[in-house]
C-alpha cells in the first residue's frame, strides 16, 4: 500500500511501462511475421522492408501489446488505390487463416490472442513516406514522417527531464478507458504542444502534469492540430467522438482538481483514491 501521491504515481507509471519480456515478445512476433510473409503471403503483397513505428518505436506505448509497422513497398503502389490495397492486403492474411480487418490507415492483424499488429502500407517519397488515408469517401495517400516525429519527442523528454514519455503512458492509459478516446497519436501531439507552449515543465510532480493536460486537453476536442513534424495531414477528433470525449475530459479535470487540493492540504490517502477514480485500474489505491 502506498502512503504518498508521488509514490502512488511511481508505483502505476511502473506497472504501465512495457518491461524487457514484453520487449522480447514483440521482437520474437515481428521475426516470425517476415517468415510468414514468406511461406504464406502473395509477393506482391510483401513489402520491401519492415520499419518499426508508432508507439513502441517513441517508446510511448502502455503494456498492451499493439505494434504498429510500415510495409515499404515501391513506388509503384502510388497508383493504386489505398482503400483497395488495405483491403487486398487484409484478405491475403486472411486467406492465410490470419484474423485481420482494414481499417483507415492500416490493416489490423491479430497476431495471438494478446499481440495485434498494424500493418500500414507505405512508400518513400522525396525523403518522406506516404501512407494511406482512408476516411467515408475519401481515399488518398499523404505524407508522413515517423523519423521526424520520433527525433522531436526525444528531444522534448529530455528537455522534461525524461518525464514526458510517462506522463504520455499515463494518459494513454487513461485514453484507452471506454467510451471514446483520441487517436494515440493525436494525444501524444497535443501534450507535446503543451510543453512547448510552456504550460509543462520538468519542475512539475507527475500529478499537477496530469492536472494540467486535462485542463487544456478539451479545447483539442472541436480543434484540428499539426503533426509534429509538420509534414502530414492535420490531426482532428472524429465528429462521432466529440461529446463524449469533452464529457470524459471534464469529469477528468473535475476529479484532478479535487485529488490536487486533498494533496495540497495534506491528506494524501483521499488524494490518492481521488486519482484512482479517473485513473482506474491499476492505479494504486491507499486502501486494500
Amino acid at each position: 500500500m502506498v502512503s504518498t501521491v508521488n509514490e502512488a504515481f511511481h508505483k502505476y507509471r511502473e506497472s504501465i511501462e512495457p518491461n524487457e519480456k514484453d520487449l522480447e515478445k514483440i521482437k520474437k512476433a515481428i521475426r516470425k511475421l517476415e517468415l510468414f510473409l514468406r511461406n504464406n503471403i502473395p509477393s506482391k503483397f510483401r513489402p520491401i522492408y519492415i520499419h518499426r513505428s508508432g508507439s513502441f518505436k517513441r517508446k510511448t506505448a502502455t503494456k498492451s501489446l499493439d505494434i504498429d509497422l510500415l510495409f515499404v513497398f515501391s513506388n509503384d503502389i502510388e497508383h493504386l488505390s489505398p482503400r483497395d490495397l488495405l483491403h487486398d492486403i487484409a484478405e491475403a492474411f486472411s486467406r492465410a487463416e490470419r484474423k485481420a480487418k482494414a481499417k483507415t490507415h492500416a490493416i489490423e492483424l491479430q497476431w495471438s490472442k494478446t499481440i495485434f499488429i498494424d500493418i500500414v502500407p507505405a512508400f518513400e517519397k522525396n525523403g518522406v513516406y506516404k501512407l494511406p488515408e482512408v476516411i467515408d469517401n475519401r481515399s488518398r495517400w499523404v505524407k508522413s514522417d515517423p523519423r521526424r516525429n520520433e527525433e522531436i519527442l526525444k528531444e522534448a523528454n529530455e528537455t522534461m527531464d525524461k518525464k514526458l514519455i510517462p506522463l504520455i503512458r499515463i494518459m494513454k492509459s487513461w485514453n484507452k478507458q471506454k467510451p471514446c478516446s483520441f487517436f494515440s497519436f493525436h494525444l501524444e501531439t497535443i501534450i507535446l504542444a503543451l510543453v512547448k507552449k510552456g504550460k509543462l515543465s520538468a519542475d512539475m510532480p507527475l500529478s499537477e502534469m496530469v492536472a494540467i493536460t486535462f485542463q487544456y486537453l478539451g479545447t483539442y476536442v472541436n480543434r484540428p492540430i499539426e503533426e509534429p513534424a509538420k509534414v502530414g495531414p492535420v490531426l482532428e477528433v472524429r465528429e462521432s467522438q466529440r461529446e463524449c470525449l469533452t464529457n470524459r475530459i471534464r469529469i477528468g479535470f473535475q476529479i484532478a482538481q479535487k485529488a490536487r487540493v486533498l494533496e495540497k492540504e495534506g491528506k494524501q490517502l483521499q488524494a490518492i483514491n481521488k486519482w484512482g477514480e479517473v485513473l482506474g485500474a491499476p492505479f494504486p489505491r491507499s486502501y486494500p
